[in-house]
């Protein structure tokens, strides 16, 4: 009897409202095939964009890639430079404090006492007047002065003789040992007029300009030491 009443009320109803009545959701989603047409055409847009929006990033990056990188490297190495700069402006050393002598009485007396040493530099002179006919070069370590045969040789500065006589291929020759470590020789004398050990100042008279030994021509051949190490003598002696 009740299966007859609910065929019933079924066959009453159309076919709609039967769909309607088993449906179980309250509210179905209708899509049109104009939805459709406009998703697929939505959706191609997006691609094509996409597309055409890395090649065009991928031309800009061709073109502008190397003055791109320039500019990165620039910025680079000028925040490096920045910083090292910056770094040499941090304190690096360690400050000393150097300790006073404790006072115990106010009338008790602190002496400070300290001995420095320093060598005087010599004041040079010329040993002869005139020009050079050869500088100092490492294959010739002095100097030479032409001048005339016979004309009185003064030492450059005053100090102790320690060689004098002959010296083989320097002829007639003469070393002076000065202080603050300087020495010279001079060679090529016609004759000394010193001996070793004496005491000379500037005005001796050491020698007289010759050509003895291996030389050409009449000149005084000078030497300059510096703690036994050869120096250019022009670069002590005055110019006139």
């Amino acid at each position: 009897m009740l299966k007859l009443r609910i065929s019933g009320v079924l066959a009453r109803r159309s076919l709609p409202q039967r769909n309607e009545q088993f449906n179980i959701y309250p509210h179905r989603i209708h899509v049109s095939p104009q939805r459709i047409r406009q998703a697929g055409f939505n959706a191609n847009a997006v691609i094509v964009d996409a597309f055409v929006s890395g090649r065009e990033a991928l031309l800009w990056s061709r073109k502008n890639g190397s003055r791109l990188n320039r500019t990165i490297r620039r910025h680079i190495f000028g925040l490096f430079v920045i910083s090292f700069s910056a770094i040499q402006f941090l304190p690096t050393g360690t400050t000393e404090t150097i300790p006073t002598p404790p006072v115990t009485n106010e009338f008790e007396e602190v002496t400070f006492s300290a001995s420095v040493k320093a060598a005087i530099a010599p004041v040079f002179q010329r040993p002869v007047n005139g020009g050079l006919s050869q500088n100092f070069w490492y294959v010739h370590p002095a100097i030479d002065i032409p001048n005339p045969y016979g004309a009185a040789v003064k030492p450059v500065e005053g100090g102790k003789v320690t060689s004098s006589g002959w010296d083989g291929g320097f002829g007639y020759s003469v070393i002076i040992k000065h202080k603050a470590g300087f020495s010279s020789r001079y060679a090529h004398l016609s004759s000394v007029n010193v001996s070793a050990g004496q005491t000379v100042t500037k005005k001796t008279t050491v020698g007289w300009v010759g050509a003895t030994g291996v030389a050409t021509g009449s000149h005084l051949h000078l030497e300059l030491f510096n703690d036994g190490v050869s120096v250019d003598p022009q670069s002590y002696l005055p110019s006139k």
